[in-house]
């Protein structure tokens, strides 16, 4: 057996290295992997709600899958800072992110339980957009109720207008 130092075998200095770095990558990627899928997941969900209850009023608190009491939407969002992309597809780029921010048509619902962020929900303008929502006037369940009308045919884009509940 091959001997690294005096006394260390070098055999599993080889096999431990790489796994050492496969849990560690596996660690650093394990969050950041279920924030993008939840993301991808969530505006999917939306869309297609919306998209198959076009000319209907729908409440915001059916589409979204956990509890919140307050949702705040930020229409052409431009962020303090600048926002990660996700990795190897798992949702939108870092390019693709930032040409909606630099074209303004990036919006964001935050939604919040007892004042605590619970998740947020990012989506382009060309695929959902608000009409008469103000960003500092938080929604709630009972007041975020939508009608919803087809934007785009093409595309499928909906348009979202405030009804109350």
């Amino acid at each position: 057996m091959y001997k690294l130092f005096k006394g260390i075998p070098t055999k599993p200095i080889l096999i431990i290295a790489p796994l050492m770095l496969i849990v560690s990558l596996g660690l650093h990627y394990q969050s950041q992997y279920k924030s993008c899928t939840e993301q991808a997941t969530l505006r999917a969900q939306l869309h297609t709600h919306l998209k198959n209850n076009v000319k209907q009023t729908v409440p915001l608190a059916d589409i979204m899958p956990f509890a919140w009491d307050q949702a705040f939407v930020l229409q052409n969002y431009k962020p303090d800072r600048k926002i990660r992309g996700c990795p190897f597809g798992w949702d939108w780029t870092e390019e693709h992110r930032n040409k909606l921010i630099d074209q303004n048509l990036l919006t964001i619902i935050f939604f919040t339980l007892n004042k605590k962020r619970v998740t947020f929900v990012e989506f382009s303008n060309q695929n959902i957009s608000f009409d008469s929502v103000e960003k500092e006037i938080p929604l709630t369940a009972e007041s975020a109720y939508f009608e919803v009308e087809l934007k785009d045919a093409v595309n499928k884009s909906v348009l979202l207008r405030q009804v109350g509940s």
